[in-house]
């Protein structure tokens, strides 16, 4: 865990430190994204909580504080995931992981239409169990579909990684849109993880590797003149 704590910091201490240093900015140049993603998890965290596949959603954003040509990139990436569910005739219990993590990203060489770039990352994972009415089509058809939630838990862990990642670029070299390819390793230490039934079981890592296909908006602003 000291490792992972001094990666934080110094993934916390990048992101504080390039904004700092453009006050005098009023406007920052950088992209925005939102994509698909799968969940696989490895080692002892998939044998031990009998999930084999998640898919979810992933956004955020990064931007290039010192100048616009610059190769470090600094922000926040979000995940919302699906595990499946649970269920009988009465309840029925939903698995989900949100993911936050700040990013600095290091743009390596493009080639042609390909820009390839590595993310350091760490933030955190929570997982969360809900259960609500299992509400069957009779109940949705005639509004009588209850959606409270009846039972619910939260466990967290502090998580970090590496991702891996390639931009095609358009042939308009104005083109403010690009398809992004990236695969995202993140690790973490040892929690107690709550399976569908609220049963606890330890494990020692929850480490997951994370392919994703996202769709990036790049967003464009003047170069900063002047550095604290």
């Amino acid at each position: 865990m000291k490792i992972s704590k001094i990666l934080f910091f110094i993934i916390l201490f990048l992101n504080f430190k390039v904004s700092a240093q453009n006050v005098d900015s009023t406007k920052h140049s950088g992209e925005f994204w939102i994509g698909a993603q799968s969940i696989l998890p490895s080692g002892e965290f998939a044998k031990k909580s009998g999930i084999l596949l998640g898919i979810g959603l992933d956004f955020g954003f990064v931007f290039t504080p010192i100048k616009t040509d610059d190769l470090l990139q600094v922000g926040i990436d979000f995940g919302i995931d699906y595990f499946g569910k649970v269920k009988d005739s009465i309840l029925k219990t939903n698995s989900n992981l949100y993911t936050i993590n700040l990013v600095s990203r290091f743009k390596g060489p493009a080639k042609g239409r390909v820009q390839t770039y590595v993310d350091v990352l760490a933030g955190g994972k929570f997982f969360i169990l809900a259960t609500h009415n299992n509400n069957n089509i009779d109940d949705i058809l005639f509004g009588t579909a209850d959606y409270t939630t009846l039972k619910s838990k939260t466990s967290s862990v502090f998580s970090y990684g590496l991702g891996i990642g390639f931009k095609l670029k358009p042939k308009n070299k104005n083109a403010s849109r690009m398809l992004d390819l990236r695969c995202t390793y993140l690790a973490s230490g040892s929690m107690i993880y709550d399976l569908p039934s609220y049963k606890e079981t330890w494990v020692s890592q929850t480490n997951m590797i994370l392919p994703q296909v996202s769709y990036i908006y790049v967003f464009k602003g003047k170069k900063n003149t002047r550095k604290n």
